[in-house]
């Protein structure tokens, strides 16, 4: 009995992730809502970026252009979209939305040569009703734009791009 309750107790302690277990960097940006992705894709200058990654796929109909602290958030661990999404919700902290996250990467395009860059605001879902988001992505030189199922475990050198919930 005794070893289960140690068992029990550490897949407790790594399921339990908390902001302060992870480390994060805030980024300003400004976001113009009222660019379609197409543009905002262009304006990437991505070494390649995944074909299905459009308006069609990622509607938004929000307009306008807004300042958005953009916080990246690192685990030291693998977790599922889920987990990420619970742990950054009760933090007060929402997922970055693929506009955000473009902006991200036009305004600051090195800075995925250092780690990927994940956005679970924003879901596409294809023609199967798979469902997925797009992050950045670099090595050495390159920097792809690319997309990945939202039911994914997410590797631990990853980095979540996330906003503060408006009060």
């Amino acid at each position: 009995m005794g070893k289960w309750c140690l068992i029990s107790t550490v897949v407790l302690f790594l399921l339990t992730v908390t902001l302060a277990e992870s480390q994060t960097q805030s980024i300003r940006v400004t976001v113009n809502h009222n660019r379609t992705i197409e543009k905002l894709v262009e304006a990437g200058k991505y070494d390649w970026s995944n074909p299905d990654i459009t308006s069609k796929n990622f509607p938004s109909s929000q307009k306008g252009k807004d300042q958005v602290s953009i916080q990246l958030v690192y685990f030291d661990r693998y977790l599922t979209s889920d987990e990420i999404l619970k742990t950054l919700a009760k933090q007060g902290l929402r997922p970055a939305t693929l506009k955000e996250l473009l902006t991200l990467g036009e305004q600051h395009p090195d800075l995925q040569r250092q780690f990927p860059i994940v956005a679970l605001g924003s879901v596409g879902q294809n023609s199967d009703g798979d469902r997925f988001v797009a992050y950045l992505w670099g090595g050495g030189l390159k920097r792809h734009l690319r997309l990945r199922w939202l039911e994914s475990r997410w590797r631990a050198l990853c980095r979540f791009a996330a906003v503060r919930k408006s009060a």
